[in-house]
């Protein structure tokens, strides 16, 4: 089984997992900030980049409770693949810079684990807070 396959099935296995709870798939926005264009004194913003995303809110466990992690912050798991603005599927990245909407809620990427096999993000682990 290649990494790409791994890949696809942790997707599925995500999807499952969200279905399993009763509350069906559970999508979020991933929302990337403009990037700057032009010169370093006149820059100019781009717009905005939005994903769906496919993901499973978690609980913190013991090892976040006890390492600095507050307990208002929210953990999330996060497929590698998500969908842009025009519906077509793509890699995600997520970077601290980027705002996750989860049910009308904005959240921070306070801290980002990126889940690999053989140089392919399988998922990433996200700590987000209001």
């Amino acid at each position: 089984m290649s990494a790409e396959e791994i890949r696809r099935d942790v997707h599925e296995g995500l999807v499952d997992a969200a279905t399993a709870t009763g509350t069906g798939e559970l999508n979020a926005t991933l929302i990337k900030p403009a990037s700057r264009t032009g010169l370093a004194y006149r820059p100019v913003l781009g717009p905005s980049e939005e994903f769906t995303i496919t993901c499973v809110l978690t609980e913190q466990n013991e090892f976040s409770r006890t390492n600095m992690v507050p307990s208002t912050a929210s953990m999330l798991i996060v497929s590698s693949y998500g969908q842009n603005s025009v519906g077509v599927e793509v890699d995600v990245v997520v970077t601290t810079l980027d705002v996750i909407t989860l049910d009308g809620k904005s959240y921070e990427c306070r801290d980002i684990e990126r889940v690999a096999s053989g140089g392919v993000t399988l998922m990433w682990e996200i700590t987000m807070e209001t």
